[in-house]
């Protein structure tokens, strides 16, 4: 007796959510999913990278992500293969956060697209840290 295939999304523990992306994945060629959950409260971010920037603008039409985004406090964001790579080269800090290996979710076999590389954080860090001099952090209103 086969055993059914585990989700990989089942990691965000709602159906839903799992379901929805389940169907992404099916409809659009989907290079790789990366999930990161926020420690200090119940908001998650899930990069989807596509491989056409038609289908990028598809999804970001859809009316379910305003549901996800308020009901769930999951926020999606979609990207093209390109200009993932793009925002790679230059150090864009939210890319470099979220495709990391270890929030990786989902990664399509069949792609031979993969921005998958170990990053350093401490060129990255390098780069970042002029822009620290040029804006501090704004102090919170209590």
């Amino acid at each position: 007796m086969k055993t059914p295939n585990k989700s990989p999304f089942s990691i965000l523990a709602n159906e839903f959510i799992e379901n929805t992306l389940e169907q992404i994945v099916k409809d659009y060629f989907i290079g790789q999913v990366f999930y990161k959950k926020e420690k200090q409260s119940t908001r998650s971010h899930i990069l989807v990278q596509l491989n056409k920037f038609a289908d990028v603008a598809k999804l970001r039409s859809k009316r379910w992500l305003k549901e996800f985004r308020d009901q769930y406090e999951v926020y999606f964001y979609f990207i093209d293969y390109s200009r993932l790579e793009y925002q790679l080269s230059k150090g864009h800090p939210f890319i470099e956060y979220h495709c990391q290996r270890s929030s990786i979710i989902y990664q399509n076999e069949d792609s031979r697209l993969s921005i998958l590389t170990d990053r350093i954080w401490k060129k990255i860090q390098e780069k970042i840290q002029p822009l620290r001099r040029c804006f501090p952090p704004r102090p919170r209103n209590s």
